[in-house]
């Protein structure tokens, strides 16, 4: 499913949903939302603490868990890569645009995501990381994980994100992202904002 333009929608929302088409309508609306809430097509979004029961894109998400996810378009081919989770409960299932899930990815290493096996031109990978909210302990080990994904998909060549949070969670990837040009961001950000009242060290950090 490509970034949702205005005629996109327009196109899908005039479209009567019934019981033969449903799945694929419902997929639509859930890549949408997690499209949205990532940033884009191929890029990975990070939950670095479990769903509140408030923002919940997908229904029923676990209180016990770490959610990544991303929309990929695999008409060309994409490899999504697993780190080792040295015995934390890691998968990812790979969900097609019709709603169905040809296979759930458990072991470390790269593998190979086409069409041929699932079937529709781009698919949903979720990520789920195990933890006990309840203990302080798991949640950085979570964390750690989680920027081993994050450090695999810079040193493919991708982002560390597309999300809104980026300037919180994000700020030291973006450093090793973009390098020297966070200079220039920073330069900008004073210019335009030299009391630094907008979004005060998020981002770029303090600028003073």
């Amino acid at each position: 499913m490509p970034n949702a333009s205005s005629s996109t929608v327009s196109a899908m929302t005039s479209e009567t949903v019934n019981v033969d088409n449903f799945a694929r309508a419902e997929t639509d609306r859930m890549f949408a939302a997690l499209q949205q809430q990532g940033g884009g097509v191929n890029v990975l979004h990070h939950h670095r603490e479990p769903a509140t029961l408030d923002e919940q894109p997908v229904i029923r998400q676990n209180r016990d868990t770490l959610y990544s996810s991303a929309v990929v378009d695999i008409s060309g081919g994409a490899n999504l890569t697993l780190p080792d989770s040295g015995g934390r409960y890691l998968s990812v299932m790979v969900v097609n645009e019709d709603h169905y899930i040809n296979r759930i990815l458990h072991e470390p290493g790269t593998h190979g995501l086409t069409v041929d096996e699932f079937d529709t031109d781009y698919v949903l990978v979720a990520a789920r990381t195990l933890v006990d909210p309840n203990d302080p302990a798991y949640l950085p080990k979570a964390d750690a994980l989680n920027d081993r994904m994050v450090a695999r998909a810079l040193a493919l060549g991708g982002t560390c994100t597309g999300e809104h949070g980026v300037g919180l969670g994000k700020i030291k990837f973006l450093y090793e992202e973009h390098g020297e040009a966070m200079s220039l961001m920073r330069s900008i950000k004073k210019a335009l904002d030299p009391d630094n009242i907008m979004n005060p060290g998020k981002i770029i950090g303090p600028i003073n």
